[in-house]
């Protein structure tokens, strides 16, 4: 007489399967956003964390210089050393400091240089109340003490992209995109290809007093509280 073993009673009906296959599923689908928007809020801390060191070293170097800012086309270059760069203009000299982690361009870019997430805040030649850079030709970058409101004055903000997505030639220590007059207008603000800011409705701006705020950008430049805007007169 032949003995059969018992049939297991753990095997899975093909329901219970497609049971389980569907609540992974489900999970998968409420999780993958909660994944993005964590990512999203690290990415954002680490460009605020490369702000805040910027702070740092601008006020060390405006420490050094009587209070002075130093010159809007030039500003990265000129605190460099505070980032242990002892020479910015020989090849592959770079810092991920100026990088912002939402920046996806990689260097070294055609011209040797390295991606520069970040401009300085240009005084504006139609309204030289706003901005806090200067050229050292039309106008002086100002001093600390020229800034009344140094805890709401933006000095250093985003810029990496045009109002389409398109990336822009904003590169580590090159004059070109070391200031601009801000973003003064709807059509004029960055965006990621997708459209969106580049943390989700926000940017991150570095203020004269050195703290970092994220910020919609409506809010920044809404009348009375104007953060372009250095100071009452000329």
């Amino acid at each position: 007489m032949t003995c059969h073993p018992p049939k297991s009673s753990a095997a899975f009906s093909l329901v219970e399967v497609l049971i389980v296959i569907g609540i992974i599923a489900t999970l998968a689908v409420l999780l993958v956003p909660s994944l993005d928007s964590m990512r999203n809020r690290a990415q954002q801390a680490r460009c605020a964390s490369n702000l805040r060191q910027i702070g740092s070293a601008l006020l060390q170097y405006a420490g050094e210089n009587n209070g002075a800012l130093p010159p809007g086309r030039t500003w990265d270059r000129e605190i460099s050393p505070y980032f242990g760069i002892a020479d910015w203009n020989v090849k592959g000299a770079h810092t991920a400091v100026l990088t912002c982690p939402m920046d996806k361009r990689t260097g070294p870019l055609a011209s040797e240089k390295y991606p520069r997430s970040y401009t300085s805040s240009q005084i504006k030649p139609a309204d030289p109340t706003q901005g806090v850079f200067g050229d050292d030709v039309n106008f002086t970058s100002r001093r600390l003490s020229a800034i009344p409101r140094p805890g709401s004055t933006i000095v250093i903000f985003e810029y990496f992209t045009d109002a389409t997505g398109k990336p822009i030639g904003n590169e580590q220590f090159m004059q070109a995109y070391g200031y601009s007059a801000g973003y003064q207008s709807t059509a004029s603000l960055p965006r990621l290809a997708n459209g969106r800011y580049y943390h989700g409705s926000a940017f991150n701006y570095l203020f004269a007093d050195g703290h970092v705020e994220a910020m919609p950008p409506a809010v920044v430049f809404t009348p009375p509280n104007n953060s372009w805007r250095a100071t009452t007169t000329p």
